[in-house]
């Protein structure tokens, strides 16, 4: 909320342009953060006999940088991202981060953007698309997973700015090999949500 805050008062600051060079051209540079969370990836009932004990990333911020283009009512983003945390095993009643295990995903992304509706100057959109990431585990062995992604973006204009409020909701391989887990252990799916901040800056 601050972050925005800066940006809006740092918009006002800028001198007054023309429309024509508010709208800049139809490539965008694109700077984005999101507080990410994740759910599957693991379970198994051999740690505690009885009980289900999931195994997954931790929560973490994610960044990512991209070179956008408009074409025609769409934007289509090419980005690459890394994301930093730890493991986390979680029970009915139990959470618990292991610090001492590094989980590290790099990731490519293709984010396609399209206008739902307008509200004055302000946009919200449909956005999605497909993701490949390659997870390093401590250790484990590394994976490279196919995965997708979908949400809505709120889209403010600055001048050449444009600012973005996401809500993310993701879905992809898990980031553990089958061979790296206990014999009980079951492999699941990667499901995780973001809700983050895009800066695009019209080139």
């Amino acid at each position: 909320m601050r972050l925005c805050i800066l940006l809006i008062s740092l918009a006002q600051l800028l001198p007054g342009t023309l429309p024509a060079q508010q709208q800049g051209g139809r490539w965008a540079l694109v700077l984005s953060f999101a507080r990410e969370s994740f759910r599957g990836a693991s379970s198994d009932t051999s740690s505690i006999p009885g009980t289900t004990v999931e195994v997954y990333p931790s929560s973490r911020l994610s960044t990512e940088l991209g070179l956008g283009r408009r074409i025609g009512t769409w934007d289509v983003t090419v980005s690459a991202g890394y994301a930093s945390g730890d493991l986390r095993a979680k029970t009915d009643l139990l959470v618990l981060d292991d610090r001492t295990t590094s989980v590290k995903r790099y990731r490519g992304a293709l984010l396609l953007s399209r206008r739902l509706a307008g509200f004055r100057e302000s946009s919200l959109l449909l956005v999605g698309g497909p993701v490949v990431d390659h997870w390093t585990t401590t250790g484990l062995g590394d994976r490279t997973t196919l995965g997708g992604r979908v949400g809505v973006a709120l889209r403010v204009p600055l001048g050449r700015l444009e600012l973005e409020n996401r809500a993310l909701f993701g879905i992809g391989a898990s980031p553990f090999n089958r061979r790296d887990l206990p014999p009980e252990a079951k492999i699941e799916s990667l499901r995780s949500w973001s809700l983050g901040v895009a800066l695009r800056l019209r080139l």
